[in-house]
This record gives C-alpha cells, sequence and structure tokens, in this order.
C-alpha cells in the first residue's frame, strides 16, 4: 500500500533544514508540535505572528514527500489575500510549487464549493452559470419582478410592504435536511407556499436560476443539496484527505452552508487556523 506522503517528511532534521532555508525560526514548542503533527489540529495563532510562514513551512514538507498523483492537500481561506499570501510562500520552495497545481488546491472556500460542487450540480441539471454576484442577482431579479407578466401579483404586493422589493433582489437558496428551499434574505419563507404571491416568490427563483444567475450564498446551499449524496461527500474525502483551513479571523462566522460544505473532508487529518493563542484542540468547521 503506497503512503500518501512519506512518513519521515516531518522528522525533526528534514524540519529544520527547510526552515533554515526559508530563514525562519521555530522558538517555541507549539510550534514544532503544528510542524510534525499528522493528527487534526486547531491553531490560534496572534495577528503578525508568523502564522502564514509556519502554514508555509508545513505545506512544502507535505510537498517534499506527497505520493499520490491523483489526491491532493486542500488548502482554503476566506479572502483572495490569504491565499495569494499562501501562494506566494509556496513559490519559493520546488517542493512548494508543487502544491500549486493538480492534484492540490488552494483557494478559497467560495472557490472550492463552486469549483468541486456547486458547479457540477448546475451542470447535472443543464444549467449554464452566467453570473455568480449579488449585485447582478439583484439588478436581473427586479427586471424580471418588474416587467415579466408571469410576476405582476407578486410585484403589487411587495410594492406595498416597506423594503418588500428586497425579498426578491435578496432571495436565497436554503438547504435545510436535504431539501433545497427559496427563502428571503433572513432564511426564512416571506409568503404562504401555496399562495399567489408565494408560488411566484420561488417560480421567480427558479427562472433565475434557469438562466444561470445565482448570489454567492446560493452556490454553498447548492453544494451542500448536492454533497447530501454520500457517494459525492466520500468522494470528495477521498480526494483531499489532507485540508487545511485558514479561517482569519471568522472561525465563528462560518455560514452553516460553509460548514457542510467543508465537512465533507473532515474524515482525513487536517487543521484550521484562527486568530488568538496558540493551543490544541478540534476544528470547529472540520469536525
Amino acid at each position: 500500500m503506497t503512503h500518501l506522503y512519506a512518513p519521515d517528511v516531518f522528522i525533526k532534521d528534514k524540519v529544520e533544514a527547510l526552515a533554515q532555508q526559508l530563514g525562519l525560526e521555530l522558538p517555541h514548542q507549539e510550534h514544532g508540535d503544528f510542524i510534525q503533527s499528522a493528527e487534526r489540529l486547531d491553531l490560534q495563532v496572534a495577528p503578525g505572528s508568523g502564522k502564514t510562514s509556519l502554514v508555509g513551512l508545513k505545506l512544502a514538507l507535505l510537498g517534499q514527500g506527497w505520493n499520490s498523483p491523483t489526491r491532493g492537500i486542500c488548502v482554503l481561506s476566506h479572502a483572495n489575500t490569504a491565499k495569494d499570501e499562501i501562494s506566494s510562500r509556496l513559490a519559493i520552495t520546488p517542493a512548494g510549487r508543487r502544491l500549486l497545481q493538480y492534484p492540490h488546491f488552494i483557494g478559497t472556500v467560495q472557490s472550492f464549493t463552486n469549483t468541486f460542487f456547486a458547479l457540477s450540480a448546475l451542470r447535472a441539471r443543464g444549467i449554464e452559470v452566467q453570473a455568480v454576484d449579488d449585485d447582478t442577482y439583484a439588478a436581473a431579479a427586479l427586471r424580471l419582478l418588474e416587467h415579466h407578466p408571469a410576476f405582476r401579483t407578486l410585484n403589487a404586493f411587495l410594492g406595498k410592504r416597506r423594503n418588500g422589493y428586497a425579498l426578491v433582489s435578496e432571495a436565497r437558496y436554503v438547504c435545510d435536511a436535504g431539501k433545497l428551499t427559496t427563502t428571503g434574505p433572513d432564511g426564512t419563507q416571506p409568503f404562504k407556499p401555496d399562495s399567489p404571491s408565494g408560488r411566484q416568490f420561488v417560480a421567480l427563483k427558479e427562472k433565475l436560476t434557469a438562466q444561470g444567475i445565482f448570489r454567492y450564498h446560493d452556490m454553498f446551499a447548492l453544494a451542500e443539496h448536492h454533497l447530501s449524496q454520500q457517494q459525492l461527500a466520500e468522494a470528495a474525502a477521498h480526494r483531499f484527505p489532507f485540508v487545511l483551513l485558514d479561517v482569519g479571523g471568522r472561525r465563528t462566522g462560518l455560514a452553516t452552508s460553509q460548514a457542510a460544505a467543508l465537512k465533507t473532508c473532515s474524515d482525513a487529518p487536517g487543521e484550521a487556523l484562527s486568530s488568538g493563542a496558540i493551543r490544541r484542540g478540534t476544528p470547529v468547521v472540520l469536525q
């Protein structure tokens, strides 16, 4: 049986040699524990404490000894700036540069859920994505509401409500108990499902879906719904047996749909990083 990576990848000599090459110091025991750990780990660090350097070192070590040509390391962050910072660190060494291409993935949570789950779910339905953008969605939704005769009842009703049009311009998908539903911006259904306005509210969302126009939140809900298929979830966990999630300062702000998408890889060793003091624990988002 071939190991995913060489068993000696985290031995002290290799860690110290690569750290010296990168000009890094590991003055604290916790730093060494993080680098050498092959188990689930929650690392919290203070801003400016060298988190990205530490992450880059661990990933470069994995890159040196990674054996699988089809299974990879998944590194996720909330912001493109964090993703770019990690990528630039990895580009310094040949081993790190290996992680910037297939079978590995380094990107944002949004791009990960789009690429591997939401887009495949939509392709399976024959839907070509035209836009994933809140402003584009809002403009298209309000145009439909105002000009399409099928939504006259809904338009008249919303015109009588304060901020009524926001219900349409910010309508979103929510995956609830494995079922995809259309809700208002607060995640609740603003109409009785069997009412004329309720039916038109859902129909307008479905029409925009058929046109390939989505809000950012929709993609997480679509991914979560798609992942209700156990075989897909298992395939995702197999595809990325090692997951590292940099949540920045937003660990407690992960949406349920984001956490559900990330949970697919939770059967494998992984790390979660956020700001604070370094400590061992269980990553909330990857349990």
